[in-house]
């Protein structure tokens, strides 16, 4: 079984790695991580949340999606162990997604009040966390020009790569409303894949 420590530790590397934290900045963030658990099906954050903790995945999956007026549901992105999670990246406005939980999950969280106060305090966690949103915010353009310039067939291959056993852990029309097809589109790709194959 994965200890608490090897969590944490985990953490600290992947937030030290957008920036070089001090001592006293990493303490101030690890006196205020607690360990929590979320059922499949639970929900992290709903739409018309503000930011109530930083966190980071250390298992499980999780997505975020949007839901219409209509009700229709649309997944904008996946989550998964090694990715920071919050409500929205802009603190003070409400969101407009829902994270879920696709597994059970495991994340360390730090609530965003105390996360904010080290933002203030350490100016090395501002840079650290800055290069973060900008490398989400990358990820997002690039599958959003992956989306209009590649066909059904190369955006779904580049989700196996990008999300290798997924398919086995999660529901497929999840993964169908990430790639912008219906359940039967992606059903047709993978049996003209698998074909391909043989």
């Amino acid at each position: 079984m994965v200890s608490t420590e090897h969590y944490i530790s985990e953490f600290k590397q992947r937030l030290s790695s957008a920036n070089a934290l001090s001592d006293a900045c990493w303490n101030s963030i690890e006196k205020a991580i607690v360990i929590k658990e979320l059922p499949k099906s639970g929900y992290f954050s709903k739409s018309g949340q503000k930011n109530k903790e930083f966190s980071f995945v250390v298992s499980g999956i999780g997505r975020i999606y949007f839901l219409t007026k209509n009700g229709e549901e649309y997944t904008k992105h996946f989550v998964q162990s090694g990715d920071f999670l919050m409500a929205t990246v802009a603190p003070e406005i409400p969101s407009e997604v829902n994270i879920q939980a696709l597994t059970d999950m495991k994340y360390l969280s730090i609530p965003f009040a105390q996360f904010e106060k080290s933002l203030q305090d350490y100016p090395e966690l501002m840079t650290a966390y800055n290069r973060l949103v900008f490398e989400y915010f990358g990820k997002k353009q690039k599958r959003e020009i992956n989306l209009l310039s590649k066909n059904a067939t190369e955006n779904y291959q580049d989700f196996v790569t990008t999300f290798p056993g997924f398919e086995e852990k999660i529901a497929h029309y999840h993964i169908a409303s990430y790639l912008g097809i219906t359940p039967t589109q992606l059903s047709r790709i993978r049996k003209n894949l698998a074909h391909q194959h043989l």
